[in-house]
């Protein structure tokens, strides 16, 4: 608080940067861009970021959808209404609840891939049997 009020009274000043490294890929983005005095950490700490690039490719491999929580899930999809049930990892939903029982060793992908079909991939399965499919 105290910082920002100094800034304030020093009229508001910013440093500015002529670029960034991307934390990710370790590329140089030669992108200006001025921040407040008093949310500087220095030159070191203030110019590491994330470029375009590797948000886009985060967003693209990280995007949970139908297709990658069904091969994450596999089997554990084994009720004609979309429920998961396992006896090797345990887990036990059935459509409807909004919780879950889960014991074991998941992986992040795993527990994303659950939470995911929890929310909208039995709504799926729904549609696809009133089809007859």
């Amino acid at each position: 608080m105290l910082k920002f009020l100094k800034w304030l009274i020093e009229g508001r000043p910013h440093v500015t940067y002529e670029g960034y490294h991307c934390g990710c890929c370790g590329g140089w983005e030669d992108e200006e861009f001025s921040i407040p005095t008093y949310k500087s950490y220095g030159k070191w700490a203030d110019t590491w970021g994330l470029c375009s690039k590797c948000i886009e490719s985060g967003k693209e491999e990280n995007q949970m959808d139908e297709k990658r929580a069904k091969e994450i899930l596999g089997d554990n999809i084994n009720s004609p209404d979309g429920g998961l049930y396992s006896l090797k990892e345990y887990i036990h939903w059935n459509v409807g609840d909004k919780k879950a029982i889960l014991d074991g060793h998941f992986t992040a992908d795993e527990l994303e891939a659950t939470a995911w079909w929890m929310r909208k991939g039995s709504s799926l399965v729904k549609k696809e049997n009133n089809r007859g499919i």
